[in-house]
Protein backbone atom coordinates (compact mmCIF):
# COMPACT_ATOMS: atom_id res chain seq x y z
CA UNK A 1 0.00 0.00 0.00
CA UNK A 2 1.23 3.60 -0.97
CA UNK A 3 2.87 5.40 2.20
CA UNK A 4 -0.20 8.23 1.76
CA UNK A 5 -2.89 5.33 2.18
CA UNK A 6 -0.95 3.99 4.76
CA UNK A 7 -1.05 7.24 6.78
CA UNK A 8 -4.49 7.66 5.79
CA UNK A 9 -5.58 3.98 7.15
CA UNK A 10 -3.72 4.65 10.00
CA UNK A 11 -5.74 7.93 10.95
CA UNK A 12 -8.79 6.49 10.12
CA UNK A 13 -8.25 3.54 12.52
CA UNK A 14 -7.53 5.94 15.12
CA UNK A 15 -10.24 7.78 14.62
CA UNK A 16 -12.30 4.26 14.90
CA UNK A 17 -10.52 3.75 18.31
CA UNK A 18 -11.50 7.42 19.50
CA UNK A 19 -15.07 7.30 18.50
CA UNK A 20 -15.71 3.13 20.11
CA UNK A 21 -14.04 4.64 23.43
CA UNK A 22 -15.90 7.71 23.67
CA UNK A 23 -19.13 6.02 22.65
CA UNK A 24 -18.48 2.95 24.76
CA UNK A 25 -17.98 4.70 28.13
CA UNK A 26 -21.33 7.38 27.24
CA UNK A 27 -23.90 7.95 29.63
CA UNK A 28 -26.24 10.41 29.83
CA UNK A 29 -27.63 11.90 32.81
CA UNK A 30 -31.34 11.13 31.55
CA UNK A 31 -31.57 8.75 28.83
CA UNK A 32 -28.84 6.11 30.37
CA UNK A 33 -25.39 4.46 29.46
CA UNK A 34 -24.30 2.67 26.57
CA UNK A 35 -23.20 -1.08 26.82
CA UNK A 36 -21.40 -1.16 24.42
CA UNK A 37 -20.78 0.53 21.30
CA UNK A 38 -18.83 -0.43 17.70
CA UNK A 39 -16.99 2.06 15.75
CA UNK A 40 -17.07 0.99 11.84
CA UNK A 41 -15.40 2.49 9.13
CA UNK A 42 -18.27 2.64 6.52
CA UNK A 43 -16.19 1.75 2.60
CA UNK A 44 -19.66 0.33 1.09
CA UNK A 45 -23.51 0.62 1.10
CA UNK A 46 -23.58 -2.51 2.92
CA UNK A 47 -21.88 -1.55 5.69
CA UNK A 48 -23.40 1.74 6.21
CA UNK A 49 -26.01 0.94 8.81
CA UNK A 50 -27.82 4.00 8.52
CA UNK A 51 -28.59 3.23 4.74
CA UNK A 52 -29.06 -0.59 5.39
CA UNK A 53 -31.47 0.35 8.27
CA UNK A 54 -33.53 2.82 5.76
CA UNK A 55 -33.51 0.49 2.75
CA UNK A 56 -34.71 -2.51 5.52
CA UNK A 57 -37.97 0.20 6.40
CA UNK A 58 -38.32 1.24 2.85
CA UNK A 59 -39.00 -2.24 1.77
CA UNK A 60 -40.43 -3.72 4.60
CA UNK A 61 -43.55 -0.34 4.28
CA UNK A 62 -43.81 -1.22 1.00
CA UNK A 63 -44.10 -5.39 1.58
CA UNK A 64 -46.62 -4.51 4.13
CA UNK A 65 -49.80 -4.07 2.14
CA UNK A 66 -48.95 -6.72 -0.70
CA UNK A 67 -50.25 -9.77 1.42
CA UNK A 68 -53.59 -7.43 2.52
CA UNK A 69 -53.70 -7.13 -1.31
CA UNK A 70 -53.05 -10.16 -2.62
CA UNK A 71 -55.38 -11.74 0.18
CA UNK A 72 -57.87 -9.39 -0.81
CA UNK A 73 -57.63 -9.37 -4.44
CA UNK A 74 -57.90 -13.68 -4.08
CA UNK A 75 -60.92 -12.75 -2.37
CA UNK A 76 -62.55 -10.13 -3.94
CA UNK A 77 -62.08 -12.48 -7.08
CA UNK A 78 -64.00 -15.54 -5.42
CA UNK A 79 -66.92 -13.39 -4.26
CA UNK A 80 -66.60 -12.20 -7.97
CA UNK A 81 -66.89 -15.51 -9.68
CA UNK A 82 -69.48 -16.41 -6.74
CA UNK A 83 -71.40 -13.37 -7.93
CA UNK A 84 -71.08 -14.32 -11.41
CA UNK A 85 -72.32 -17.86 -11.14
CA UNK A 86 -75.20 -16.44 -9.13
CA UNK A 87 -76.22 -14.09 -12.12
CA UNK A 88 -75.98 -17.33 -14.46
CA UNK A 89 -78.24 -18.96 -12.07
CA UNK A 90 -80.48 -15.49 -11.87
CA UNK A 91 -80.29 -16.21 -16.42
CA UNK A 92 -81.44 -19.59 -15.77
CA UNK A 93 -84.38 -18.88 -13.62
CA UNK A 94 -85.25 -16.01 -15.88
CA UNK A 95 -85.08 -18.22 -18.91
CA UNK A 96 -87.80 -20.79 -17.10
CA UNK A 97 -90.23 -17.72 -15.62
CA UNK A 98 -90.37 -16.82 -19.53
CA UNK A 99 -91.40 -20.83 -20.22
CA UNK A 100 -94.03 -20.47 -17.49
CA UNK A 101 -94.94 -17.08 -18.22
CA UNK A 102 -95.73 -18.31 -22.15
CA UNK A 103 -97.62 -21.96 -20.17
CA UNK A 104 -99.81 -19.27 -18.54
CA UNK A 105 -100.59 -17.11 -21.23
CA UNK A 106 -101.66 -20.23 -23.08
CA UNK A 107 -103.70 -21.66 -20.31
CA UNK A 108 -105.34 -17.98 -20.20
CA UNK A 109 -106.05 -17.97 -24.04
CA UNK A 110 -108.08 -21.39 -23.20
CA UNK A 111 -109.81 -20.49 -20.06
CA UNK A 112 -110.94 -17.10 -22.68
CA UNK A 113 -112.51 -18.99 -25.29
CA UNK A 114 -113.80 -21.63 -23.00
CA UNK A 115 -115.64 -18.66 -21.01
CA UNK A 116 -116.78 -17.19 -24.28
CA UNK A 117 -118.18 -19.85 -25.23
CA UNK A 118 -120.22 -20.51 -21.93
CA UNK A 119 -121.46 -16.90 -22.43
CA UNK A 120 -122.37 -17.48 -26.11
CA UNK A 121 -124.05 -20.69 -24.71
CA UNK A 122 -125.69 -19.08 -22.01
CA UNK A 123 -127.03 -16.87 -24.45
CA UNK A 124 -128.36 -19.27 -26.81
CA UNK A 125 -130.42 -20.78 -23.71
CA UNK A 126 -131.84 -17.18 -22.76
CA UNK A 127 -132.83 -17.05 -26.56
CA UNK A 128 -134.52 -20.55 -26.22
CA UNK A 129 -136.09 -19.98 -23.02
CA UNK A 130 -137.66 -17.12 -24.20
CA UNK A 131 -139.11 -19.47 -27.33
CA UNK A 132 -140.85 -21.66 -24.74
CA UNK A 133 -142.08 -19.04 -22.78
CA UNK A 134 -143.91 -17.55 -26.26
CA UNK A 135 -144.94 -21.55 -26.90
CA UNK A 136 -146.56 -21.31 -23.95
CA UNK A 137 -148.56 -18.26 -24.47
CA UNK A 138 -149.31 -19.27 -27.89
CA UNK A 139 -150.81 -22.99 -25.66
CA UNK A 140 -152.46 -20.92 -23.00
CA UNK A 141 -154.12 -19.34 -26.32
CA UNK A 142 -155.20 -22.17 -28.32
CA UNK A 143 -156.54 -23.39 -25.18
CA UNK A 144 -158.85 -20.71 -24.43
CA UNK A 145 -159.82 -20.90 -28.01
CA UNK A 146 -161.21 -25.02 -26.97
CA UNK A 147 -164.82 -24.84 -26.17
CA UNK A 148 -166.31 -27.02 -23.45
CA UNK A 149 -168.69 -29.38 -23.52
CA UNK A 150 -169.56 -31.69 -26.98
CA UNK A 151 -167.67 -32.13 -29.25
CA UNK A 152 -164.31 -31.47 -26.94
CA UNK A 153 -164.82 -33.07 -24.07
CA UNK A 154 -162.71 -30.62 -22.15
CA UNK A 155 -164.50 -29.24 -18.74
CA UNK A 156 -163.73 -26.03 -17.83
CA UNK A 157 -161.31 -27.51 -14.90
CA UNK A 158 -159.23 -29.52 -17.56
CA UNK A 159 -159.02 -26.11 -19.11
CA UNK A 160 -157.44 -24.62 -16.12
CA UNK A 161 -155.50 -27.54 -15.17
CA UNK A 162 -153.51 -27.58 -18.75
CA UNK A 163 -153.10 -23.80 -18.45
CA UNK A 164 -151.57 -24.18 -15.11
CA UNK A 165 -149.11 -26.52 -16.39
CA UNK A 166 -147.92 -23.95 -19.23
CA UNK A 167 -147.79 -21.25 -16.54
CA UNK A 168 -145.63 -23.79 -14.63
CA UNK A 169 -143.55 -24.81 -18.01
CA UNK A 170 -143.50 -20.87 -18.56
CA UNK A 171 -141.94 -20.24 -14.94
CA UNK A 172 -139.15 -22.88 -15.46
CA UNK A 173 -138.07 -21.29 -18.51
CA UNK A 174 -137.74 -18.10 -17.01
CA UNK A 175 -136.30 -19.27 -13.97
CA UNK A 176 -133.66 -20.66 -17.02
CA UNK A 177 -133.54 -17.87 -18.81
CA UNK A 178 -132.20 -16.21 -15.81
CA UNK A 179 -129.61 -18.39 -14.49
CA UNK A 180 -128.72 -18.93 -17.68
CA UNK A 181 -128.54 -14.78 -18.14
CA UNK A 182 -126.52 -15.18 -15.31
CA UNK A 183 -124.13 -17.69 -16.15
CA UNK A 184 -123.73 -15.20 -19.45
CA UNK A 185 -122.70 -12.49 -16.54
CA UNK A 186 -119.85 -14.05 -15.06
CA UNK A 187 -118.42 -15.57 -18.11
CA UNK A 188 -118.34 -12.22 -19.91
CA UNK A 189 -116.38 -11.41 -16.46
CA UNK A 190 -114.55 -13.83 -16.96
CA UNK A 191 -113.52 -13.48 -19.96
CA UNK A 192 -112.46 -10.18 -19.14
CA UNK A 193 -110.55 -11.06 -16.33
CA UNK A 194 -109.00 -13.37 -18.34
CA UNK A 195 -108.22 -10.62 -20.49
CA UNK A 196 -106.26 -8.52 -17.56
CA UNK A 197 -104.05 -11.34 -16.56
CA UNK A 198 -103.14 -11.86 -20.27
CA UNK A 199 -102.49 -8.21 -20.23
CA UNK A 200 -99.94 -8.16 -17.29
CA UNK A 201 -98.34 -11.12 -18.54
CA UNK A 202 -97.81 -9.32 -21.78
CA UNK A 203 -96.69 -6.69 -19.88
CA UNK A 204 -94.29 -9.29 -17.54
CA UNK A 205 -93.10 -10.72 -20.81
CA UNK A 206 -93.04 -14.20 -22.40
CA UNK A 207 -89.79 -14.24 -23.55
CA UNK A 208 -86.11 -12.40 -22.74
CA UNK A 209 -85.67 -10.73 -25.82
CA UNK A 210 -88.99 -8.75 -26.70
CA UNK A 211 -88.05 -4.72 -25.43
CA UNK A 212 -90.10 -3.30 -23.44
CA UNK A 213 -91.32 -6.26 -20.96
CA UNK A 214 -90.36 -6.78 -17.30
CA UNK A 215 -88.53 -10.23 -18.24
CA UNK A 216 -86.25 -8.32 -20.74
CA UNK A 217 -85.14 -5.36 -18.27
CA UNK A 218 -84.35 -7.78 -15.52
CA UNK A 219 -82.32 -9.56 -18.49
CA UNK A 220 -80.77 -6.49 -19.50
CA UNK A 221 -80.13 -5.83 -16.08
CA UNK A 222 -78.42 -9.54 -15.40
CA UNK A 223 -76.21 -8.66 -18.39
CA UNK A 224 -74.70 -5.48 -17.44
CA UNK A 225 -73.89 -6.53 -13.38
CA UNK A 226 -72.16 -9.56 -15.51
CA UNK A 227 -70.54 -7.70 -17.50
CA UNK A 228 -69.20 -5.00 -14.58
CA UNK A 229 -68.13 -7.80 -12.64
CA UNK A 230 -66.11 -8.56 -15.62
CA UNK A 231 -64.64 -5.21 -15.25
CA UNK A 232 -64.17 -5.49 -11.81
CA UNK A 233 -62.09 -8.59 -11.72
CA UNK A 234 -59.79 -7.18 -14.77
CA UNK A 235 -59.16 -4.11 -12.03
CA UNK A 236 -59.12 -6.10 -9.48
CA UNK A 237 -56.19 -8.02 -11.24
CA UNK A 238 -54.52 -4.70 -12.08
CA UNK A 239 -54.33 -3.58 -8.75
CA UNK A 240 -52.52 -6.87 -7.86
CA UNK A 241 -50.17 -6.56 -10.55
CA UNK A 242 -49.68 -2.95 -10.04
CA UNK A 243 -48.98 -3.66 -6.28
CA UNK A 244 -46.06 -6.45 -7.41
CA UNK A 245 -44.80 -3.80 -9.91
CA UNK A 246 -44.31 -1.05 -7.67
CA UNK A 247 -42.54 -3.79 -5.45
CA UNK A 248 -40.42 -4.79 -7.25
CA UNK A 249 -39.55 -1.11 -8.88
CA UNK A 250 -39.17 -0.25 -5.27
CA UNK A 251 -36.52 -2.71 -5.14
CA UNK A 252 -34.48 -2.14 -8.30
CA UNK A 253 -34.78 1.84 -7.41
CA UNK A 254 -33.17 0.46 -3.76
CA UNK A 255 -30.51 -1.37 -5.58
CA UNK A 256 -29.76 1.73 -7.65
CA UNK A 257 -29.38 4.07 -4.47
CA UNK A 258 -26.70 1.18 -2.88
CA UNK A 259 -24.83 1.11 -6.08
CA UNK A 260 -24.50 4.97 -5.97
CA UNK A 261 -23.80 5.13 -2.01
CA UNK A 262 -20.63 1.83 -3.01
CA UNK A 263 -19.31 4.01 -5.50
CA UNK A 264 -19.24 7.09 -3.15
CA UNK A 265 -17.68 5.14 -0.07
CA UNK A 266 -15.85 2.88 -1.96
CA UNK A 267 -12.97 5.72 -2.78
CA UNK A 268 -9.84 5.42 -0.76
CA UNK A 269 -10.24 7.22 2.26
CA UNK A 270 -12.64 10.35 0.44
CA UNK A 271 -15.73 9.40 2.09
CA UNK A 272 -14.67 9.55 5.95
CA UNK A 273 -18.00 7.74 7.65
CA UNK A 274 -17.77 5.87 10.25
CA UNK A 275 -20.80 4.67 11.83
CA UNK A 276 -21.13 3.83 15.74
CA UNK A 277 -23.45 1.24 16.36
CA UNK A 278 -25.17 0.81 20.11
CA UNK A 279 -26.58 -1.05 22.76
CA UNK A 280 -28.13 -0.94 26.11
CA UNK A 281 -29.12 -3.35 28.50
CA UNK A 282 -32.64 -4.35 29.59
CA UNK A 283 -33.59 -5.11 33.63
CA UNK A 284 -32.19 -8.34 33.16
CA UNK A 285 -28.58 -6.70 31.93
CA UNK A 286 -28.54 -8.83 28.69
CA UNK A 287 -28.30 -6.29 25.59
CA UNK A 288 -31.29 -4.29 24.33
CA UNK A 289 -31.90 -1.54 21.74
CA UNK A 290 -31.44 1.69 22.93
CA UNK A 291 -33.93 4.14 22.94
CA UNK A 292 -33.82 7.29 20.64
CA UNK A 293 -33.01 9.99 22.70
CA UNK A 294 -29.98 8.11 24.11
CA UNK A 295 -28.91 7.40 19.98
CA UNK A 296 -29.71 11.75 19.92
CA UNK A 297 -27.87 12.42 22.41
CA UNK A 298 -24.81 10.43 21.89
CA UNK A 299 -24.98 11.32 18.39
CA UNK A 300 -25.09 15.53 19.79
CA UNK A 301 -22.02 13.94 21.93
CA UNK A 302 -19.51 12.53 19.25
CA UNK A 303 -20.60 15.82 16.78
CA UNK A 304 -18.76 17.99 19.01
CA UNK A 305 -16.05 16.00 19.74
CA UNK A 306 -15.31 14.64 16.17
CA UNK A 307 -12.57 16.07 13.04
CA UNK A 308 -14.26 18.50 10.74
CA UNK A 309 -13.89 15.76 7.84
CA UNK A 310 -15.64 13.53 9.57
CA UNK A 311 -18.82 12.03 10.09
CA UNK A 312 -19.98 10.13 12.92
CA UNK A 313 -23.10 8.57 12.56
CA UNK A 314 -24.34 6.88 15.72
CA UNK A 315 -27.45 4.41 15.06
CA UNK A 316 -28.99 1.41 17.06
CA UNK A 317 -26.94 -1.59 16.78
CA UNK A 318 -30.19 -4.08 17.10
CA UNK A 319 -30.32 -5.24 13.87
CA UNK A 320 -26.70 -6.84 14.51
CA UNK A 321 -27.42 -8.53 17.66
CA UNK A 322 -27.58 -12.15 17.33
CA UNK A 323 -29.82 -14.06 20.20
CA UNK A 324 -28.32 -17.85 20.46
CA UNK A 325 -30.47 -20.81 20.66
CA UNK A 326 -29.05 -23.09 23.02
CA UNK A 327 -30.19 -26.38 23.89
CA UNK A 328 -27.71 -27.38 27.44
CA UNK A 329 -28.69 -31.27 28.78
CA UNK A 330 -27.08 -32.19 31.70
CA UNK A 331 -26.64 -35.37 34.41
CA UNK A 332 -26.79 -34.68 37.56
CA UNK A 333 -25.12 -36.93 40.27
CA UNK A 334 -26.74 -39.23 42.71
CA UNK A 335 -27.39 -37.18 45.97
CA UNK A 336 -27.80 -34.11 44.48
CA UNK A 337 -30.67 -31.41 43.38
CA UNK A 338 -31.75 -31.47 39.91
CA UNK A 339 -33.34 -28.13 40.60
CA UNK A 340 -29.83 -26.63 42.21
CA UNK A 341 -27.61 -27.73 39.09
CA UNK A 342 -30.12 -26.59 37.04
CA UNK A 343 -30.34 -23.38 38.40
CA UNK A 344 -26.50 -23.08 38.42
CA UNK A 345 -26.29 -23.82 34.78
CA UNK A 346 -28.76 -21.08 33.84
CA UNK A 347 -26.80 -19.11 36.41
CA UNK A 348 -23.46 -19.68 34.17
CA UNK A 349 -25.10 -19.38 30.89
CA UNK A 350 -26.62 -15.64 31.70
CA UNK A 351 -23.15 -14.55 32.79
CA UNK A 352 -21.35 -15.95 29.62
CA UNK A 353 -24.03 -14.37 27.27
CA UNK A 354 -23.86 -10.86 29.05
CA UNK A 355 -21.62 -8.17 28.41
CA UNK A 356 -19.98 -9.95 25.29
CA UNK A 357 -17.81 -8.03 22.13
CA UNK A 358 -18.61 -6.82 18.55
CA UNK A 359 -17.36 -9.88 16.66
CA UNK A 360 -16.90 -12.37 19.74
CA UNK A 361 -18.12 -16.00 18.45
CA UNK A 362 -19.62 -18.27 20.62
CA UNK A 363 -17.81 -21.95 21.38
CA UNK A 364 -17.72 -24.86 22.99
CA UNK A 365 -15.25 -24.71 24.64
CA UNK A 366 -17.02 -21.48 26.62
CA UNK A 367 -18.80 -23.85 28.30
CA UNK A 368 -15.74 -25.43 30.08
CA UNK A 369 -16.62 -23.85 33.27
CA UNK A 370 -19.74 -25.78 33.58
CA UNK A 371 -17.72 -29.07 35.12
CA UNK A 372 -16.90 -27.26 38.06
CA UNK A 373 -20.32 -27.09 39.37
CA UNK A 374 -21.08 -29.55 42.04
CA UNK A 375 -23.40 -32.78 41.26
CA UNK A 376 -23.00 -32.04 37.72
CA UNK A 377 -21.83 -35.33 36.28
CA UNK A 378 -21.78 -34.38 32.62
CA UNK A 379 -23.12 -31.36 30.39
CA UNK A 380 -24.12 -31.22 26.72
CA UNK A 381 -24.34 -27.96 24.14
CA UNK A 382 -25.95 -27.76 21.10
CA UNK A 383 -25.78 -24.48 19.66
CA UNK A 384 -29.06 -24.72 16.88
CA UNK A 385 -27.96 -21.19 15.56
CA UNK A 386 -29.42 -17.71 16.18
CA UNK A 387 -32.72 -16.10 16.05
CA UNK A 388 -34.09 -13.50 13.58
CA UNK A 389 -37.79 -12.47 13.38
CA UNK A 390 -38.71 -15.45 15.66
CA UNK A 391 -36.65 -17.79 12.94
CA UNK A 392 -34.01 -20.38 14.09
CA UNK A 393 -30.65 -19.29 11.64
CA UNK A 394 -27.64 -21.46 11.22
CA UNK A 395 -25.62 -19.25 8.71
CA UNK A 396 -23.32 -18.50 11.37
CA UNK A 397 -22.86 -22.20 12.88
CA UNK A 398 -18.96 -23.41 11.52
CA UNK A 399 -18.47 -26.90 10.65
CA UNK A 400 -17.66 -27.36 14.55
CA UNK A 401 -20.99 -26.15 15.21
CA UNK A 402 -19.46 -22.69 17.34
CA UNK A 403 -21.23 -19.35 16.42
CA UNK A 404 -18.81 -17.42 14.96
CA UNK A 405 -20.26 -13.96 13.58
CA UNK A 406 -18.52 -10.63 12.40
CA UNK A 407 -16.77 -7.64 14.03
CA UNK A 408 -20.25 -5.49 13.17
CA UNK A 409 -22.74 -8.21 14.86
CA UNK A 410 -22.84 -8.97 19.41
CA UNK A 411 -24.09 -12.53 20.65
CA UNK A 412 -27.13 -11.63 23.55
CA UNK A 413 -29.24 -14.24 25.09
CA UNK A 414 -31.77 -15.94 22.82
CA UNK A 415 -33.59 -18.94 23.70
CA UNK A 416 -31.76 -20.97 26.16
CA UNK A 417 -33.35 -24.61 27.29
CA UNK A 418 -31.65 -26.79 29.67
CA UNK A 419 -32.87 -29.98 30.85
CA UNK A 420 -31.69 -32.28 34.00
CA UNK A 421 -31.77 -36.28 34.30
CA UNK A 422 -30.39 -38.26 36.79
CA UNK A 423 -27.88 -40.50 36.87
CA UNK A 424 -27.92 -44.14 38.61
CA UNK A 425 -25.27 -44.28 41.17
Amino acid sequence: MPRRLQVRSSRARSRQSRARTLAGSYADPLFGRVAVAKALATRSASTDITLQNAVSGVKVEVAKPVPAVNTGATNATGYITGAQADLTDLGTALTNAAVKVTSADGHLDTARISARTVKNKAEEIVAAAQVVQDKVIDGKATIDAVSTGNPSQLTAQDKDNLKKFFDLIATQATSLSASASAVGTSSGTEAAEVGAAKDDLADVGLDLVTSGTLLYAAEQERTDADAKLGLIRTEVTAMKTAVVNVEAAVATWLDALSDHVDNILAADCQANLVTVPILARDAAGFYTAPSSSLVQSLQAFLDARKEVTQTVSVVSGDSFLRPVVLTIRVGVLPNHSQSVVKTAVEAFTDRLLRDRKFGAGLYFSDFDPLKRIAGLGFFNVTIAGHQESGITVTTRLDGSGNLVIPVSEVITKGSVTVTTEALLS
